[in-house]
């Protein structure tokens, strides 16, 4: 089943129980769904843990792998998937949510034009390579290229919580990478719209309605959110008289009126037939220069939708890796061959401009473009989200998808380290430079020192 049909399937399921004529009051559960569940979310906890701690990967990785070996593809012990997958959806709506809150645009239009050009180059190449391999492993037209669209995505993610740990996130080149992985995130969305009109029989019509519907919401709803939405609380809300004077419940009031534009913005988009998640960033984005609802949602949301991208990673992403698949020597050779793909995503990091006295591909330059590169290169949820919908619509087989499925794992491990090492490699190299210098002044000022002392010296 569509990941997007759960919602409708949930409802549909507690209407027939409701009508049907053995129907009971209320709804139960038994001790045993109540403690495994209990079980399974320490297990993601944990699992993600580990991972980061002891292996120094991203936590998602034990998170997905502890959704492969305890949901349905292995031991089948998380109780009720289904409910799982659910609050994993509402946990990527969340995200994408705050991907738009997040949005800072006064260094976009620093590093904007540049972020833009890397994510769509770092797009387009994955794409292409992708799907030349897949024509090369002997895949028809629409499962070569809905496979080159799986490697699309970058992590921002991934992208943030790295750019923390390594104390880079508010440097240039940091918020390049940010503003990089924000388009990528669009264009996924477009992507995935696109994937939609390709299910079933394949019309200009039905090809060409979700690119343009995606488009405008982009264009259209990105330049009302900007623009129009700020003007609008001001003037319907915030200079009114009973809360012009009140600016401490202008935040709780942004957030309100936030989730009813997602609210209606979900629908809108998704029956438009462009991505529901479009909507959700949308609906964020409106909000982006509002540094007291960005302060507001970190306060009661940052939790919750924590756990909740923890079960996104361990049940709508872990419970469709076919584990078992792994195990085909098919299935491995092709996922390493599917790698290759993110040649197209390492190699637009030496596009990244120079913010350094230094010669280009030198020094601090090289090291700021091995860092776009490595980061660009780990993808993430999004990736996930296009694969598994690939699948689940018949655009792929079940064996592609695992190869796919490998190959982004791969991606997701790999980078991060060598993403760490070059940060600590530069680190100390700037210690033991700073520390010559140093060296170097306090020898300088102590032969200073002794030659004045000689000088005044009685002879």
């Amino acid at each position: 089943m569509p990941i997007s049909l759960l919602p409708v399937y949930a409802i549909s399921t507690l209407a027939s129980r409701l009508l049907s004529e053995d129907s009971s009051l209320g709804v139960h559960i038994t001790f045993e769904d109540l403690f495994y569940a209990f079980v399974f979310l320490f297990a993601i906890w944990f699992g993600g843990l580990l991972a980061n701690k002891v292996l120094q990967m991203p936590n998602l990785v034990g998170e997905i792998v502890t959704g492969m070996l305890l949901g349905p593809p292995l031991a089948d012990f998380a109780p009720l998937p289904e409910s799982w997958v659910l609050f994993g959806e509402i946990g990527l709506v969340l995200l994408v949510l705050e991907a738009g809150i997040d949005v800072d645009l006064d260094m976009l239009k620093i590093v904007g034009t540049s972020g833009v050009t890397i994510a769509a180059v770092g797009s387009v190449l994955p794409i292409g390579i992708g799907a030349g391999l897949a024509f090369a492993m002997g895949y028809d037209a629409r499962s070569a290229v809905t496979a080159g669209m799986c490697f699309c995505p970058t992590s921002l993610g991934i992208a943030l919580s790295t750019l923390s740990d390594g104390k880079m996130l508010n440097t240039p080149i940091g918020q390049l990478i940010v503003s990089a992985a924000v388009v990528d995130d669009i264009i996924a969305l477009v992507i995935l719209s696109i994937l939609e009109s390709m299910v079933g029989e394949i019309t200009a019509k039905g090809v060409v309605t979700p690119i343009v519907s995606a488009l405008l919401w982009v264009a259209l709803g990105g330049t009302a959110a900007i623009l129009l939405a700020p003007k609008a609380m001001r003037v319907l809300f915030f200079d009114t008289r009973c809360l012009k004077d009140k600016p401490e419940k202008h935040s709780g009031i942004e957030m309100f009126v936030m989730f009813v534009g997602l609210i209606a913005l979900l629908p809108a988009t998704n029956y438009s037939k462009a991505s529901y998640l479009l909507g959700a960033f949308l609906a964020g984005l409106s909000f982006c220069t509002s540094h007291g609802l960005h302060q507001l949602w970190i306060t009661r949301f940052a939790t919750v939708l924590q756990w909740l991208l923890r079960i996104f990673f361990a049940a709508s992403i872990g419970f469709q890796v076919p584990v078992r698949a792994f195990g085909n020597p098919t299935v491995i050779w092709q996922g390493l061959v599917f790698t290759g793909a993110l040649l197209g995503k390492f190699g637009v990091g030496f596009m990244a401009p120079n913010f350094h006295q230094t010669d280009r591909f030198k020094g601090m330059h090289l090291r700021d473009c091995l860092i776009v590169s490595f980061s660009m290169s780990a993808e993430g949820e999004f990736a996930f989200v296009i694969a598994v919908f690939a699948v689940d619509a018949g655009l792929i087989s079940e064996q592609m998808y695992a190869s796919i499925i490998l190959a982004i794992l791969l991606s997701t491990i790999v980078p991060l380290p060598s993403w760490r090492r070059i940060c600590r490699s530069y680190r100390q190299a700037c210690r033991t430079s700073f520390l010559n210098r140093l060296l170097s002044s306090a020898a300088f000022l102590l032969l200073w020192g002794l030659t004045s002392l000689k000088m005044m010296a009685p002879s």
